[in-house]
């Protein structure tokens, strides 16, 4: 009966271990797929941030004329203003009066008409615009979809001299899902609570001067 009551004993034992070894296994399991979906909304956050990126570079490199009035960004120290999440000040608001708004690069451009220059500075104005809109919906998305959108995304152009040669910077930020490593862009920088959930993609270039 002894021998009988300690071999039951051991089968209790063997059972239990079993059940914690496949506990720790599912919880790693579990671990790893919830690493897994962060991984993938952040790349797929990053791709999001890198479409926005070409499209405002795609519509300064359409109006080269222009380019310069793109820059809304002039203080490279602090990244403002900039386009996007209007959260935090130092925010771009956009001018709605074509007439009112004067752009040096378009307004003393030799041989355009009165009109053509109109036209040019609608277009920045609608450029910028649509690319402000075009951020703030990314976090509205993002807001209402578990699986979409960037978190307050913002935007940030600017223009440096390079050896004579007019370079521009566009760079795309948004709020991250966990901290990691505060980036040295300073676009957006210090309105993420956190710096280190700040991400940003960002892209330099140069435009040919056409005037």
């Amino acid at each position: 009966m002894k021998a009988r009551s300690l071999q039951t004993g051991f089968s209790i034992i063997e059972v239990m271990v079993s059940i914690v070894i496949i506990m720790i296994g599912l919880m790693g399991v579990l671990g790893m797929q919830s690493l897994a979906m962060v991984n993938e909304f952040e790349s797929y956050q990053r791709t999001q941030a890198v479409i926005s990126l070409n499209n405002i570079v795609d519509r300064i490199q359409n109006s080269r004329y222009a380019a310069p009035c793109y820059a809304i960004t002039t203080d490279a120290g602090t990244g403002t203003p900039y386009l996007g999440d209007a959260s935090g000040g130092n925010h771009y608001d956009v001018p709605t009066d074509v007439a009112g708004y004067t752009c040096a690069s378009v307004d003393n451009a030799p041989g355009l008409t009165e009109e053509q220059k109109t036209a040019f500075k609608s277009q920045i104005l609608n450029d910028l615009s649509e690319s402000d809109t075009l951020l703030q919906s990314a976090g509205i998305e993002a807001a209402n979809n578990a699986f979409g959108g960037l978190v307050q995304a913002r935007a940030c152009i600017s223009s440096s001299t390079d050896n004579g040669m007019t370079m521009y910077t566009v760079t795309v930020a948004w709020r991250g899902t966990s901290p990691t490593m505060a980036p040295s862009n300073t676009c957006g920088s210090g309105l993420y609570d956190n710096d280190a959930m700040r991400r940003v993609v960002s892209t330099t270039f140069k435009v040919a001067n056409l005037i």
